[in-house]
């Protein structure tokens, strides 16, 4: 039977349980309801919580928000997760599932850098290096992350201009400004030719546990393989496998 100091800590994490991005902020009457607690119990547990700078409390609103140090454990814990170690063996999945070449991008200023990929087996593949860069306005693994940037960040990556690779390559700030649009509302980006003539990309988003894109999971082969039900399924196959990934990573998407 939980002893009474047990009993208090499960309260304890079912209080800071209640807060996330769409209840930033709740009172102590709202916080008793829902734990099922007495309000004089719960005004126990949240005075502790905001001395230890876990939670903070507002005098003007009567509220209670996270505070610092449940930032800084966030923090701490986020940093501990190595993203590659984490995506790796979904990754591997992912390659023995499509048998083409899945790979993991983030940001590099303004460029996209592969930080993991896993080629396929097959004899004409698309092959990617660690390390290799690439613009953000060309390619599915490039605008997921790109489209997920501010405004003014996309403006100021826009106003460099915009190379072209091939005829496919998004080169008019008008139609990559729709396309960005278009791929965060869908989540996930498609490309055809945009880098290379003959080769075909879907991409979706990694999400870390503040609900910040950090990375872009890929499959990519070539077009002829890329077709049909066949380019449906790898566009199910990526989104849902960026979802576990970011679930990894103590992404909540329900938050």
């Amino acid at each position: 039977m939980p002893t009474k100091e047990i009993k208090s800590i499960r309260n304890c994490f079912r209080i800071l349980s209640l807060f996330s991005k769409q209840n930033p902020f709740l009172d102590a009457d709202g916080i008793s309801r829902a734990v099922g607690i007495p309000k004089s119990s719960a005004y126990r547990y949240l005075n502790t919580l905001t001395q230890e700078s876990i939670l903070e409390y507002n005098h003007t609103t009567k509220k209670y928000q996270l505070g610092i140090k449940i930032l800084e454990l966030g923090g701490t814990a986020y940093h501990r997760l190595e993203l590659r170690k984490i995506a790796i063996p979904f990754m591997k999945e992912l390659a023995e599932m499509t048998r083409e070449t899945v790979y993991l991008t983030a940001l590099d200023k303004d460029r996209t850098v592969c930080i993991e990929r896993i080629e396929s087996d097959l004899p004409v593949r698309l092959s990617i290096e660690r390390g290799e860069t690439f613009p953000l306005h060309a390619g599915a693994t490039a605008r997921i992350l790109m489209a997920y940037l501010s405004s003014d960040k996309q403006d100021k990556i826009i106003e460099k201009g915009l190379e072209k690779f091939t005829d496919y390559t998004i080169t008019d700030p008008f139609k990559l400004r729709r396309s960005l649009i278009k791929v965060k509302k869908q989540g996930y980006a498609f490309s055809e030719q945009e880098r290379d003539i003959g080769a075909k990309a879907v991409s979706a988003p990694i999400f870390d546990f503040f609900g910040e894109v950090i990375a872009g999971l890929s499959i990519a082969g070539p077009i002829n393989r890329f077709i049909g039900r066949k380019a449906e399924e790898y566009k199910n196959l990526v989104v849902d496998y960026s979802h576990r990934i970011s679930s990894k990573l103590g992404y909540n998407s329900y938050s």
